[in-house]
């Protein structure tokens, strides 16, 4: 969770700095364009919380209904942050930019079925967790991205050359979310987990 809300924290709040910084984009263009990369956000969370129900009932497997959404979007992500990189369009760019926050945003419903399922009676204190650590992921991001601007720039590069190679971390972030939720299986419950082994008298031990 803190690999993917850290991308989304960029996608967020920095896309509008980097359009003009880095492509030389207007105010009234980066501003559009960074409304198409929300929108596309939007539209995930929202579709995705129709695909993680339909996924479980399709295949009638909670393991893969929950996970395999989250891996797809993490792969979505990683592929449109690479695509917009290797692209001399801003519009372009912007539209790859908007299939990664799609992707982002495509996993969060799965995020909280996952969280839900594997909770218990611990729901609030897991819930609690996840906010925590999409909270430092996020903070970290924001701080990565400032910081290495500013490197680039003390290193004479500017444009494109000051803030693209920022963004290859958010491929490896995203390809890191996919394989770490291919490992999740939310059919185990918190309970199961800590389940105490039973003694020969039938007595816990």
């Amino acid at each position: 969770m803190m690999t993917m809300s850290g991308m989304y924290e960029v996608l967020s709040s920095w896309y509008p700095t980097y359009l003009q910084s880095a492509r030389a984009a207007s105010a009234d263009l980066s501003s559009r364009l960074a409304s198409l990369v929300l929108g596309a956000g939007a539209f995930g969370t929202f579709f995705g919380g129709w695909l993680t129900d339909w996924l479980v009932q399709r295949t009638g497997s909670r393991r893969w209904g929950r996970t395999a959404q989250a891996v797809a979007g993490a792969v979505f992500a990683a592929i449109g942050i690479l695509a917009s990189i290797r692209t001399d369009s801003t519009v372009a760019a912007s539209a790859f930019v908007a299939l990664a926050a799609f992707g982002v945003q495509l996993q969060l419903p799965s995020w909280w079925a996952a969280a839900t399922q594997v909770s218990g009676r611990h729901l609030g204190a897991l819930f609690g967790l996840m906010n925590m650590i999409g909270g430092v992921g996020r903070i970290l991001s924001q701080v990565f991205v400032g910081s290495f601007a500013d490197w680039r720039k003390s290193l004479g590069y500017s444009g494109r050359a000051q803030w693209d190679p920022a963004l290859y971390a958010y491929v490896a972030v995203a390809l890191l979310g996919a394989a770490l939720w291919s490992l999740i299986d939310p059919t185990k419950t918190v309970e199961s987990q800590h389940e105490e082994p039973a003694g020969l008298d039938g007595l816990s031990v």
